[in-house]
């Protein structure tokens, strides 16, 4: 009972396992109440305990183990990836998560021609795991091969925005109320809005995002500190790949529609804008300098 509870609260928490602790000491001194009630045990009384009753306590408490040890040797590789960032304060990351494939730190678009994938941002997903607000957040991410910076953005509600389906923009983080308590938010390094065209917008390659910002890590400052997470060539290659598979060709029995049916005409998500002649890619310049 001890290993499992020491395996499995730092996931449900310590509050959670001091009951069980304290059952853990109730069982404890009833298995071992046959050596102690009669004071300081004598040698004779250990030998009878250990070779009776405890004998038997001590194959349950090894099964109890193997059971731990298969568990942690079978979901270890899941393990890695399914874990969010640890050591980063007040808020938990999916960089680790997303860096394993499964999910996105990479805002990416493959257009229908068929050319090669686009660059639009840096992504991630936070939550604020404690009662108290940050109201001091700040960070960016670097280029390990040319120091060249972009600032971080939250995703931000407009103030009078009536529920979670209102739109929401990148935004400044002095430019926000800060995060809130237990708060899910999200940052990204593109100041465009998630629903413009982005190969329209100010993407970029991925060979030239490659050549000219991987590897690069995030900086981000809160509570007071400041903490980093690099990703490599090999990760970003991963993100690549995985979209490369999701935009092939569909291999999976589907529904399509006729050559003859209706044409579908979806509303757009935001006023058109004519496209910008000139637009800051993810490291901020202008495309081609």
């Amino acid at each position: 009972m001890l290993a499992l509870i020491f395996y499995f609260a730092p996931n449900l928490g310590w509050l959670w396992a001091i009951p069980a602790l304290f059952i853990c000491a109730v069982v404890a001194a009833w298995g071992l109440w046959p050596v102690v009630k009669a004071g300081v045990p004598s040698k004779d009384a250990v030998i009878r305990f250990l070779a009776e009753s405890g004998k038997r306590q001590f194959y349950s408490i090894s099964l109890v183990l193997m059971g731990i040890l298969i568990g942690s040797i079978i979901s270890h590789r899941d393990s890695i990836s399914l874990s969010v960032t640890k050591g980063t304060g007040p808020i938990i990351w999916n960089f680790d998560e997303a860096a394993s494939g499964r999910g996105y730190f990479l805002n990416l678009q493959k257009p229908s021609n068929g050319g090669e994938v686009m660059v639009s941002s840096f992504g991630a997903h936070g939550k604020n795991n404690s009662s108290e607000p940050i109201n001091d957040f700040e960070g960016y991410i670097r280029s390990d091969l040319t120091n060249e910076t972009a600032p971080l953005y939250l995703i931000a509600l407009e103030s009078s925005a009536t529920n979670v389906c209102s739109p929401s923009a990148p935004t400044l983080p002095k430019d926000t109320s800060g995060i809130p308590p237990f708060a899910d938010f999200d940052i990204v390094s593109s100041k465009k809005p998630f629903y413009v065209n982005i190969i329209s917008e100010g993407a970029q390659p991925v060979s030239n995002f490659m050549s000219r910002f991987v590897p690069f890590t995030v900086v981000v400052r809160y509570s007071g500190k400041t903490y980093q997470r690099q990703f490599s060539k090999a990760e970003v290659d991963k993100q690549v790949a995985l979209l490369e598979k999701l935009a092939g060709p569909i291999t999976i029995p589907h529904v399509v529609r006729k050559e003859s049916a209706p044409p579908v005409s979806l509303p757009p998500l935001a006023t058109p804008r004519p496209p910008a002649t000139t637009s800051p890619d993810i490291t901020g310049k202008i495309p081609g300098q």
